[in-house]
Formats: structure tokens, sequence, C-alpha cells
């Protein structure tokens, strides 16, 4: 972990993950805001591996959510 943005993705896990232990706030918005957070560490990497393969990755995960959900929740209802 030589580059800043390693450090700053395991305080933002530990953040979001002490926000979640402490029932302060809701645990979806503790989970949102320690993803936003990895998102802005993530886009302010020169490398630009998160852009080529992360949005893939993001786009794929957010499609098969989708026909779970809707599968589960609309069609057999």
């Amino acid at each position: 972990m030589r580059d800043w943005h390693s450090w700053a993705a395991v305080a933002i896990f530990v953040l979001a993950y002490a926000a979640i232990i402490s029932e302060r706030i809701p645990r979806t918005t503790a989970a949102l805001g320690g993803a936003a957070g990895m998102l802005a560490v993530a886009a302010s990497d020169d490398k630009a591996e998160f852009t080529r393969y992360g949005l893939i990755i993001t786009v794929v995960t957010v499609a098969l959510s989708a026909v779970y959900l809707w599968l589960r929740y609309l069609a057999f209802t």
C-alpha cells in the first residue's frame, strides 16, 4: 500500500463499518456513503483501471440485480 488511494479506501471502509456498528445512522445511509467515498477515491486515480473494468462490472451487476428484483417482486406476485 504505497499510494494514498489504498489508505483512503481502508479508512473509508473502517468508517463505514464503524457507522454501521454504532447504529447512529441507518445502515443504508452508511453503506451508500462508503460506496460514494470509494467511487470518489477511485475516480481520482490516474491509472484509469477503474473506469475500464469497473464500469463493465458495475453495469453487469446492476443489470443482474434489476432482473432479480423484477423476478422477485413483480413477475410472480
